[in-house]
């Protein structure tokens, strides 16, 4: 009790003092070029701008520093209060620059910071995520991070992964966080800047920018951009609130294809792409790919709310020149449970429930990573050697620098990779396993299948199948990535009905799709098109997103009713039907045991949802329910890819197959 009255009695008076000068929540902002430049952020009460008077060394008065720096003043709800901001530029690199703020007449206390090193000095950086929710918890990791910083020196920034509050809109959980974050401000004055990027509590709320000065690279419209530390050292944040894929994937592309001179990068977003609690983001699907093609070295991720560090993953498996996912957002959040039988948990991988900062010692040599919790215990700890020469030259003689694309990304993996596990490296020997498995599967789909890929050149280019569309069938599919896996390589579901069926198919499933949510609606990618067959999925997202349980009631009533009369999915299907289409209703095969993203638990729900979508097609003449548990079967690692949840190109044939059947019996 003692030690909470003397902490919030500092807090309490740092604030009187900051208040006095009308300068609140004194805070620094790191973007691009952190040895040269750095914005400077206060609160205010006024609009009229402020002054900031800097040097290198510190001064009894403000006119005494030699530069000085006018704010510009952005409005917090309607004017209530200004978030001022500052840019400091020609900074000299790795120095100490003191600075003051002068606001209605006076004069705040002399702060610093260091700025970054322009050339391969070693330096430490902190990482974490997730400090909403617990202001006591967070209070007293900001103290930690302050202790840390006094330990450390060479501690330059603070990298945020995003989920700073409950409320991304809410001004006063801002000035709460804003205040708690004063805690970092060592007694002499040393600010800890902050390399900032987005959480959802953010969202694309507008706040997020005034209070961090509206952060993001002028080559990207987002909040996106890169921090240089150093010649060897580039920090991509990102921000996982925005679409994963068009305008940010390809200036990620684009990029880490400029950075590849340089020894250690890394990234930062909020949603993992290998989480130790949630389900994937989008990352895994669009960045992951890029992240191992460029042969990033770690990455750093919030959102779990626990400390996990996965073992080095390459195209979805370990292997030693993989990349090493790091996180999971421990500023303050109450933390969780992790799913330590998760593959890429097991050792020397590891997950555990505490708060905690991560420390990053960055050499020439190789990054020394620890990760220290609320009681400055370190709980983990780690080593990385690079992966790239970087300007420093070879500093040790382990040293290999891997080539840009060392090994294929899991995006354009050998096309015919049907196994999930210790499947044959040659694409060839692939495709003659794919065609032996087809053939115990399904004679006449393997004659086609196979006959279609070696006469189209698909190594190359995958969905060259369109020779083999003889007549007139015209086909749809919509749903969720029950339809949507492998459909990067044309092997989806839909793509090998439309092989089998030599009809033109239109796959407009996608990864993540719901019935329930205007995010990413399934009823919004169907179009009425003439297509004879339109198969169609969904409602497992819906389920899972409410835990699948007794709690998931009312989004079971709103997918279907229970005699399949009326409900989300009977609307789109009843729509279909209207437009002259029939309808290939798909239910969900079971996971394997330790299937990922939470749906290992979702069996009777999901045999629920399938009972009722049986139950929709047998009162409508048009519409088929295709009840895939009786065609794959979830102890034959071969039907699934890598997540135990999606099927594999061979799994996707089997259900192909008998849609396929059916189509034609019809």
């Amino acid at each position: 009790m003692m030690t909470r009255i003397v902490l919030v009695t500092a807090l309490c008076c740092a604030w009187a003092s900051t208040a006095a000068a009308e300068a609140a929540h004194v805070r620094v902002v790191w973007t691009e070029d952190p040895a040269h430049q750095a914005v400077v952020s206060w609160t205010s009460p006024r609009k009229d701008s402020g002054e900031v008077f800097w040097d290198t060394t510190a001064h009894a008065t403000a006119a005494d520093y030699r530069s000085k720096a006018i704010s510009r003043p952005a409005a917090i709800d309607d004017g209530v209060a200004f978030a001022h901001h500052t840019t400091l530029a020609n900074l000299p690199p790795n120095t100490a620059v003191h600075f003051r703020i002068v606001t209605g007449g006076s004069s705040s206390q002399d702060f610093w910071f260091q700025t970054a090193p322009a050339d391969n000095s070693t330096f430490a950086l902190l990482y974490g995520g997730d400090s909403r929710s617990d202001p006591d918890a967070r209070r007293a990791i900001n103290a930690r991070m302050r202790e840390l910083v006094s330990d450390v020196p060479s501690i330059l920034a603070l990298a945020h992964g995003g989920d700073y509050i409950e409320w991304g809109s809410s001004w006063a959980q801002w000035q709460q966080w804003l205040d708690d974050w004063q805690q970092t401000v060592s007694p002499d004055g040393r600010v800890l800047p902050i390399i900032p990027a987005r959480g959802n509590h953010e969202g694309a709320g507008e706040l997020f920018n005034v209070v961090f000065g509206f952060p993001g690279s002028a080559a990207a419209s987002g909040d996106w951009f890169v921090t240089r530390i150093g010649q060897d050292f580039a920090l991509v944040t990102l921000d996982s609130n925005e679409s994963q894929a068009g305008e940010q994937r390809l200036w990620l592309d684009a990029t880490l294809r400029t950075l590849q001179d340089v020894r250690w990068i890394t990234a930062n977003y909020h949603r993992p792409a290998y989480p130790a609690v949630k389900s994937p983001g989008g990352a895994l699907y669009h960045w992951v790919p890029l992240f191992e093609q460029y042969n990033l070295d770690f990455v750093l991720e919030s959102d779990g709310h626990v400390l996990k560090r996965t073992v080095p993953i390459r195209a979805g498996q370990l292997d030693p020149t993989g990349v090493v996912y790091l996180g999971e957002g421990g500023l303050g959040v109450p933390q969780r449970t992790a799913d330590t039988t998760r593959w890429y948990l097991q050792p020397p991988g590891i997950a555990l429930s505490t708060h905690h900062v991560q420390l990053f010692r960055v050499t020439p040599e190789k990054v020394f990573y620890s990760a220290v919790d609320a009681e400055g215990e370190v709980v983990d700890r780690y080593e990385f050697a690079p992966k790239r020469l970087g300007h420093a030259g070879p500093a040790a003689a382990t040293i290999q620098a891997l080539p840009v694309g060392k090994s294929p990304p899991p995006a354009s993996p050998p096309l015919f990779h049907c196994a999930t596990r210790g499947e044959a490296s040659s694409p060839m020997l692939s495709l003659i396993l794919c065609c032996i498995a087809a053939l115990i599967a399904r004679r006449r789909t393997a004659l086609v299948f196979c006959g279609a890929v070696l006469l189209s050149g698909c190594v190359d280019d995958p969905c060259r199948v369109d020779m083999f569309v003889f007549d007139d069938l015209n086909l749809q599919a919509v749903g969720d990535s029950v339809l949507w896996w492998n459909a990067p390589h044309c092997a989806s579901i839909p793509d090998l009905v439309g092989i089998e069926t030599f009809g033109a198919m239109r796959n407009s499933a996608r990864l993540g799709a719901r019935l329930t949510t205007d995010d990413n609606p399934i009823r919004d990618q169907y179009e009425a098109q003439g297509a004879e067959w339109v198969l169609v999925s969904g409602g497992g997202n819906d389920l899972n997103s409410c835990g699948c349980n007794t709690a998931c009631d009312k989004e079971l009533r709103t997918l279907s009713a229970s005699d399949g009369s009326v409900g989300e999915m009977p609307s789109l299907v009843d729509r279909i039907v209207a437009d002259g289409s029939r309808v290939a209703l798909l239910g969900y095969y079971r996971p394997t045991a330790g299937a990922l993203y939470g749906f290992g638990d979702c069996h009777e729900i999901i045999d629920e949802l399938d009972r009722r979508y049986a139950a929709l097609a047998e009162a409508r003449p048009h519409v088929e329910f295709i009840d895939t548990r009786h065609i794959v079967d979830p102890s034959n690692a071969l039907a699934y890819d890598f997540d135990g949840v999606h099927l594999s190109k061979y799994g996707a044939l089997l259900v192909a197959a008998e849609i396929a059947a059916l189509i034609r019996d019809h």
